[in-house]
């Protein structure tokens, strides 16, 4: 069974996700596991020539075929920051490694004990079980307890419907770690993740501590379905706190606010709609709006090379720029993160109207509403 390497892996992937150790060392290390395992598996008195990596059957060769798969894809992103998503396809290849180690394992110590020098690997296929079980059992608890806490220091606070105007923002180094935006969570933040936050804690209290039970009295299959149940419950919480994340980590409520205001003859559909720094603020909204948008002082990460050609299309604007079409021409509306709030309101003062604000980003336009009567009022504001 090539189980070992694997497991270095799936603990290297814990590590990187959570203290932001580089995939590279992971991956040194899992190589590192798996050639020994190689070399305390080939015969002391092999002939010259034969090969390190055994491939004789179909087990080895898609045992193969899948470590070099998810290695390549670690290796590639290994100098990525916080664009862990890019390893995705990884998980797949090491998915089927690990439920095929667990499976081998599980098949050799469910067996009657046969006579002769296989008892020792039984007995260490079993302990190695029970202390991965032990281990994530601890593991568990110490989330729920940490989940927990974050609901008791809520208890008195009511819930939010936008949780980005409650985050701290502290920027922890620069949220290139994997787990910096952990930082940011408050009392009242958390108060909006009561439910994803229970059915958390409940699936890590009870989950893994009842799938190590289970496993040391070897009833694997329950072990494993329960194992099973615990990710579930804890995807389903998974989501509902994504959902609840929405408006701070997607645009598409401006890109709503743009089209509605058009629907209601508020703003005129020949609008010019551009966004304050990266792209990547604001994507949303191009996304949404299908059409193209000018960047304010946007030559920057993934738009830089792009600008630099001769037929770039003319949407790259300065900061002069937008101050000396603002309140020109067509109407200007103009999306700002919070990042460059300080900066437009430097350069625009209070020269501008305010359509929308949420999770610290704000939507401007240069004039007022065409049949505004009276303050305005948000038409996506519930």
């Amino acid at each position: 069974s090539y189980w070992q390497p694997f497991a270095v892996v799936a603990v290297g992937i814990f590590l990187r996700d959570t203290f932001h150790v580089p995939y590279l060392f992971t991956v040194f290390i899992a190589l590192l596991a798996f050639l020994i395992y190689e070399l305390r598996q080939r015969p002391l008195n092999a002939p010259y020539g034969t090969p390190l990596l055994t491939t004789s059957t179909f087990t080895q060769r898609t045992t193969l075929l899948l470590s070099l798969f998810a290695t390549l894809v670690l290796v590639f992103f290994s100098l990525s920051t916080n664009q862990e998503y890019y390893t995705f396809p990884a998980y797949l290849p090491l998915l089927i490694l690990i439920a095929a180690a667990l499976t081998d394992a599980e098949r050799a110590t469910s067996t009657p004990i046969p006579s002769g020098s296989l008892v020792p690997t039984r007995h260490s296929l079993l302990a190695a079980l029970k202390i991965a079980h032990a281990a994530f059992a601890i593991i568990g608890i110490t989330i729920a307890l940490a989940l927990a806490y974050g609901l008791w220091i809520s208890r008195h606070i009511a819930g939010v419907s936008d949780i980005g105007d409650f985050l701290a923002h502290r920027n922890v180094s620069n949220y290139t770690l994997s787990m910096a935006s952990l930082f940011d969570l408050t009392g009242p933040s958390f108060a909006a993740l009561r439910l994803p936050a229970t059915l958390a804690a409940i699936a890590f209290l009870f989950g893994p501590a009842a799938a190590w039970l289970l496993r040391s009295q070897r009833r694997h299959l329950a072990a494993t379905t329960t194992i099973a149940l615990t990710s579930a419950v804890f995807l389903i919480a998974a989501h509902i706190a994504f959902a609840r994340f929405a408006p701070m980590l997607s645009s598409k409520n401006f890109a709503d606010t743009i089209q509605q205001l058009e629907a209601a003859h508020s703003i005129s559909r020949q609008n010019k709609v551009l966004l304050y720094g990266d792209q990547a603020y604001g994507s949303s909204i191009l996304f949404y709006l299908s059409r193209d948008v000018s960047l304010v002082d946007g030559r920057s990460t993934s738009m830089f090379f792009g600008s630099t050609f001769p037929d770039a299309p003319p949407i790259f604007l300065t900061p002069q720029d937008l101050l000396s079409t603002w309140g020109k021409g067509n109407r200007k509306i103009l999306f700002v993160p919070i990042e460059k709030s300080d900066e437009v309101d430097h350069l625009l003062g209070n020269n501008k109207l305010l359509l929308k604000e949420s999770s610290g980003k704000s939507l401007y336009t240069d004039r007022p509403l065409d049949n505004q009567i009276g303050p305005f009022i948000d038409p996506t504001t519930p």
